[in-house]
């Protein structure tokens, strides 16, 4: 099948609100399918994806069964508070929604909350992740289930220990 016109577009910016504040907006549109077209695909299907970079954190998009679909909107915000020294909280919002219509005309799949909470320490970081989605009907058609079938809860906790030894000390 002939690939034309995929892309992927993103546009980060953020801001220093205050030494303790700061803030965040974005975009990514990736193209999708056009179901009036069949001899060719418009989707960009990212291969070797930064899965958690992107996209939210519980990968909903581009793990799974998401390729050569149609495409994905995400627009999002965030505020990371830092709460002492060494310690912070991001909280960030996410909207997703199809670059193309589904079949049942739906284009809006659903938002995600992510908090992460952030602890360094004397070479090493400790963080603690939840993330929570709000899936709509168009989640459920794009995931090809029934949301009477799907789990009551989309939730994903993590934590992540950051090791970062030192070998060799080059101070005197």
């Amino acid at each position: 099948m002939d690939v034309s016109s995929a892309y992927l577009l993103g546009l980060d910016l953020s801001l220093k609100a205050s030494q303790k504040i700061g803030l965040g907006a974005g975009v990514e549109v990736i193209s999708g399918n056009d179901a009036s077209t069949t001899n060719k695909t418009e989707a960009f299907f990212p291969l070797y994806g930064t899965n958690h970079k992107f996209n939210g954190f519980m990968d909903y998009f581009y793990v799974g069964n998401h390729a050569n679909s149609v495409g994905l909107v995400d627009i999002h915000v965030s505020v990371k508070f830092k709460l002492g020294k060494k310690s912070s909280l991001l909280v960030k919002a996410l909207n997703f929604s199809g670059e193309q219509e589904l079949p049942s005309g739906e284009k809006f799949l659903g938002t995600e909350i992510d908090l992460v909470f952030s602890q360094q320490f004397n070479g090493y970081g400790l963080s603690i992740g939840y993330s929570q989605l709000f899936a709509s009907d168009g989640m459920y058609e794009l995931k090809g289930v029934t949301e009477a079938n799907a789990a009551d809860s989309q939730n994903w906790v993590w934590v992540m220990l950051t090791i970062k030894p030192k070998f060799l000390n080059t101070t005197k």
